[in-house]
Parts: structure tokens; C-alpha cells; sequence
């Protein structure tokens, strides 16, 4: 009699143990992997795994692609990731509940991005910038030039509120369709630029150009194709639930249709370019 209540016991417990366990994992579970170009890796606690498409995604995993590769994130909300090469993202937090929306923070730490965002509040941390918005498509590059770190980040659709990483600098700056602003280390957050439609591609690289010399190709519409076209991958990304369509943009773009994208192409040299978000 006593040997079997304590294997009721026994069972009791092995069952609630299984099942807080698999109560906290679903609690951490952010999302899964889409679709992956060469070598992407996700690196969780001491742990290195290879990306692989329909592998989870958990909060506090960090994503990271290799040169000439890409990755395709899709989180539990509706929003996807597409990371370009060499960039690295932290899901920093993820908290999302079906119907009641939720929180989600992800930190770019370096490299290029392009965000669809779903059904949470959204923010992309940088290490010169915050951006906070909610229905919206953007571009983010992380990079250094001259020494120093700079964020850009684009509206295609939607908007953004954006905000320094600077704890001294308490502006911010509103940016809608069609719109970027540069955000460089320990300098106030300068005014949103728009961009036109017809540009002059700089012939330099900003690696090779002091921070000053290279404004000029952050304040140009190349410097959205090039994003554009680093974060591009093969995958017909499903419609938001709710998706919000922008019709009057200065780009001339379709943006109803960004989430159909264009096979990879080279990027040219120095040109005169049409620029369209979609072709």
C-alpha cells in the first residue's frame, strides 16, 4: 500500500516538473528561423548551434551571419528579421501574448537589418540609437567610420521614433515614409532627412573617408538601396495580420508589395540610379 502512494507521488512530481519546465521553455520561446543563405549561427548561453530554417528562436538568443551570408527571422507577433552579412542581433527581450500584443527589444550590435513589425511594441537598440514603432517596415545599419560607431535607420512604411543612446541627450526625432536619419556616437541627434528619388552615388567607401567626408552618402537615397539590397533574401514573407499599406510615398514605392522580394543583385559602382524600392 505504501509502495504505491509513493509511486503516486513519485509520478506527481516527475509530472509537474515536466510540465513548469515546459512552461518556462514555451515562455522564452520568441519564434523560429525562416530561411538561411550560407552560415548563420545562434548562440545560446555558452552555446553555438547552426541556424537552420523552422529552428526556434528563444529570448536572450543572439543571432549572427557570416560574410556572404543572410538569415530570415519570423517571431511569434508577426515580425521578421532579415539580417545582412557579418551583422549580429540580440533578442534582448520578447514578451508577446495572442491578442494582448506585447513588448519586443532586439539589439543590433552590428551589421545591416530589416524589420517587418508585427503585433508588439517594437524597439531596435543600437549602440547610438533607439528606435520605437509599431506597423512599420525599417532599415537599420550599424557601423564605424573613422573611428567612430553610427547608426542609420529608414522608414519604408509607418513610423519611428527615434531617440540617442545617450542617457545627456533627451531629444527625439519623428520619422515617416521615406525618411533616414544618421545617428553618430556622442553627437546631438541631427534633423531626419528626406530622400529624393533621383541620386549621385558617392564614388568612395566610408571606410576609406573621415565621419565628416562620408555625411554625404548617408544623407542620399544609395545608401537605402544598398541597405535594401544587403537584407534581400528568396522568401515570400506572409502579410501581416493587420497590414497597413502607405500609398502616398516620396519614394514612388509599392509598399503592399516589399514583402515580395527581387533575386539578390550585385550593387553597382558609382552611377546615376532610379531608385525604387521595388521592381
Amino acid at each position: 500500500m505504501y509502495k504505491i502512494k509513493w509511486e503516486l507521488i513519485t509520478l506527481t512530481l516527475v509530472f509537474l516538473l515536466i510540465f513548469f519546465s515546459s512552461s518556462a521553455l514555451a515562455k522564452d520561446d520568441a519564434g523560429r528561423v525562416l530561411a538561411v543563405k550560407n552560415k548563420a549561427l545562434i548562440q545560446r548561453e555558452n552555446n553555438k548551434l547552426r541556424a537552420k530554417a523552422k529552428e526556434d528562436i528563444l529570448m536572450q538568443d543572439t543571432a549572427f551571419t557570416m560574410k556572404a551570408s543572410k538569415l530570415k527571422l519570423r517571431f511569434n507577433d508577426d515580425s521578421i528579421l532579415t539580417l545582412g552579412e557579418s551583422s549580429k542581433v540580440v533578442i534582448k527581450e520578447y514578451v508577446y501574448n495572442k491578442g494582448k500584443g506585447g513588448k519586443s527589444v532586439f539589439n543590433l550590435l552590428d551589421g545591416r537589418m530589416r524589420s517587418v513589425v508585427g503585433k508588439t511594441k517594437f524597439e531596435i537598440h543600437t549602440p547610438t540609437a533607439v528606435a520605437a514603432a509599431r506597423g512599420t517596415i525599417i532599415l537599420t545599419e550599424v557601423g564605424m567610420i573613422a573611428g567612430r560607431l553610427f547608426t542609420v535607420f529608414i522608414c519604408l512604411e509607418g513610423e519611428i521614433i527615434v531617440t540617442s543612446s545617450d542617457s545627456g541627450i533627451s531629444d527625439s526625432r519623428l520619422l515617416k515614409p521615406g525618411m533616414m536619419i544618421t545617428v553618430f556616437e556622442k553627437e546631438p541627434l541631427p534633423e531626419p532627412v528626406q530622400l529624393s528619388s533621383k541620386i549621385s552615388q558617392p564614388s568612395f567607401e566610408p571606410s576609406h573617408a573621415s565621419a565628416e567626408a562620408a555625411k554625404p552618402l548617408f544623407e542620399s537615397a544609395a545608401k537605402l538601396e544598398s541597405i535594401k539590397t544587403a537584407t534581400e533574401m528568396d522568401y515570400l514573407e506572409p502579410p501581416l495580420s493587420t497590414p497597413e499599406v502607405i500609398r502616398e510615398s516620396p519614394l514612388k514605392t509599392s509598399i503592399d508589395k516589399t514583402r515580395r522580394e527581387p533575386p539578390i543583385e550585385q550593387q553597382p559602382g558609382a552611377r546615376i540610379c532610379d531608385l525604387k524600392i521595388n521592381k
